[in-house]
């Protein structure tokens, strides 16, 4: 699909729009987050896409091995599928403890037939300004950016302090590699347009549902079901899953039960 086809998203009436953007946070309390029309600029943006860099990763369960959280992992590789479909270019750049995990994800959505192929997963460790731009660029050189979109999808960014948390307030900087710097030095960087996405709990059961291998996900990432050793949290999540239709907290208990 071509930028044509890709603004075909307009024909959606403005009720339809807001609906889809109340889902992804007017509902939740960070109405006041969201800018008008943002949802359809990035999608208009991402149908002009050549080169898309998707990464995620928040690693919550900072006890566990695997430490990541699931609305991350099936977000990115349903995107990394939709961008496919669209003939996009398209790599993952996870946290470098992760890589594996990643690898047997995208291994085994290739084996059913969510992605037509194997996407490349990289990492960066970071270290200062210059090296960001030595990864997103050509020999250095800001006039050849080698990805002209970046997306995050659930992923840890970095606190004032320069630490990052979860949602326990425990600093997890341990397990996080300094992936946003690379979308503070892209906004320097011509031909480079940057954005992010939170999932919800029922978005992720859904994508789950929908061909993500959910037994692959099962097995390698612990579900929301960890969550419920924290009183305070298990409420905030509970609150997330159940604003977002049509997926109610208990069709997520569910779903999981049944995967």
């Amino acid at each position: 699909m071509g930028p044509l086809e890709g603004a075909s998203c307009q024909q959606l009436s403005p009720q339809e729009r807001k609906s889809l953007e109340e889902c992804m946070g007017g509902n939740r309390g960070i109405g006041h987050l969201l800018r008008k029309d943002e949802l359809l600029r990035a999608s208009l943006s991402l149908s002009h896409a050549h080169a898309v860099l998707l990464t995620t990763g928040f690693p919550t369960h900072f006890n566990h091995e695997p430490p990541e959280e699931t609305d991350g992992p099936p977000g990115a590789i349903a995107l990394a599928a939709f961008l496919q479909a669209l003939d996009k270019g398209v790599s993952m750049i996870v946290d470098r403890r992760a890589l594996s995990l990643f690898q047997k994800l995208v291994e085994e959505a290739v084996e059913q037939g969510v992605l037509k192929t194997p996407i490349p997963i990289l990492t960066y460790q970071g270290g200062s300004a210059g090296a960001a731009q030595a990864f997103l660029c050509d020999e250095r050189d800001p006039q050849s950016p080698r990805f002209d979109h970046l997306v995050a999808i659930e992923r840890a960014g970095r606190a004032a302090d320069g630490n990052y948390y979860n949602a326990r307030k425990m600093n997890i900087k341990h397990l996080v590699d300094p992936i946003d710097d690379l979308f503070l030095v892209a906004q320097k960087i011509p031909g480079i347009s940057s954005t992010g996405a939170l999932l919800g709990w029922a978005d992720v059961v859904q994508e789950c549902m929908s061909g993500v291998p959910k037994k692959t996900l099962k097995r390698l990432v612990h579900d929301v079901k960890g969550l419920a050793k924290n009183e305070e949290v298990a409420k905030v999540t509970k609150a997330v899953a159940e604003t977002a239709n049509p997926c109610t907290w208990l069709q997520v208990q569910m779903a999981l039960s049944s995967s």
